[in-house]
């Protein structure tokens, strides 16, 4: 008897005792499988000196009743195979088990790590007496904790509200570099006095220079909460949305053009007076261009803002998203800050 052929034998068995073992169900192939090893691996028909005599011995033999009787040496080694499957099998499962718990604590580190980069990203929302504010973001992208939408919320020495609305070309951690050095450029031209209608181009001839392909929009606001007047220019960037108590939602138009593109800068500086309780929604494109039809998802932000103007600034934030991209075509990283203006009178 060759090698092979008792190992292909020995296979034969074990193919069948991880069909099922010793049920019923499998009791036939079983006793196939051991007849098989028996004849191959022991010797079956003409004498073979010792070994064919051996064999003779060890071949199993019909009992009454169509019962077929093993030899016990193949039946205990197919026993302890059988055993020693189950080892494994138990090993296998605890290996997959042990897996499993370690990615789920790799997840939660990640998700850890990316609060904390997003917090370090993202200032604090600063308190301010006559005004409420509050802001959402998401990121197109789970495994990235944020993109190219930024956003910035700055008291100003004289009191006024600096707000500012980034939105870099790309997606990822890549383009936040990019949406960092518009929105540093932007606050210290602000902070040094520049006047609003020259921050947009004066920040572009800063950075382009050093940053040549750099792309990105960008709003910039300041708002008074003494007097509730709101001065707002743009370079590219979707036009905010004023919405008044018992007046239709308007888009406070403001024309300009963004960093990267030809002759970066703002064409005006666009201005209103607020009345007490009115709402403003800063946002990024991500949020009306879901469905991928700009125009449908601008008229659909200004019906859903008016509808439920009366919401808490931060319920509403949520509300609006929501909404907006319960069916997303286009993804995209999501911003959107809102603020109410709130006269001491009525705080």
């Amino acid at each position: 008897m060759s090698p092979a052929v008792c190992f292909a034998a020995r296979h034969a068995v074990r193919a069948a005792a991880l069909e099922g073992g010793f049920g019923p169900a499998s009791r036939s192939k079983l006793i196939a499988a051991v007849s098989e090893l028996a004849r191959d691996c022991y010797g079956h028909g003409g004498d073979r000196g010792a070994g064919g005599r051996a064999a003779r011995t060890a071949v199993p033999a019909w009992t009454g009743g169509g019962v077929m009787s093993v030899p016990d040496e193949p039946l205990r080694r197919i026993r302890k195979l059988e055993g020693e499957l189950a080892d494994a099998r138990q090993d296998v499962l605890a290996l997959v088990a042990e897996l499993e718990e370690r990615d789920v604590r790799l997840r939660r580190a990640h998700r850890a790590i990316f609060r904390e980069l997003e917090d370090a990203l993202r200032p604090p929302i600063p308190h301010v007496e006559q005004a409420r504010l509050a802001v959402y973001y998401s990121s197109s992208e789970d495994d990235a904790p944020t993109g190219g939408d930024l956003y910035d919320v700055v008291i100003m020495p004289g009191g006024e509200l600096h707000v500012v609305v980034v939105d870099a070309a790309g997606h990822g951690v890549a383009s936040t570099r990019a949406a960092l050095n518009i929105i540093h450029a932007v606050r210290v031209l602000s902070l040094a006095g520049l006047p609003l209608e020259n921050v947009v181009e004066r920040a572009a001839a800063i950075l382009q220079p050093v940053y040549p392909d750099l792309v990105g929009t960008v709003l910039v606001a300041r708002f008074d909460p003494r007097t509730g007047v709101l001065r707002v220019a743009t370079g590219g960037h979707p036009p905010p949305l004023i919405v008044a108590p018992g007046e239709p939602a308007t888009y406070l138009e403001a024309w300009g053009r963004g960093l990267g593109y030809p002759d970066p800068g703002s064409d005006h500086v666009a201005e209103r007076r607020l009345g007490p309780g009115t709402l403003v929604l800063f946002y990024t494109d991500g949020l009306v261009e879901a469905r991928r039809d700009l125009n449908a998802g601008l008229d659909e932000l200004a019906e859903l803002a008016g509808r439920h103007r009366d919401l808490p600034v931060d319920e509403l934030t949520d509300t609006l998203v929501r909404v907006m991209r319960r069916e997303v075509l286009h993804s995209d990283d999501t911003l959107l800050l809102a603020m109410r203006w709130t006269p001491a009178r009525e705080s």
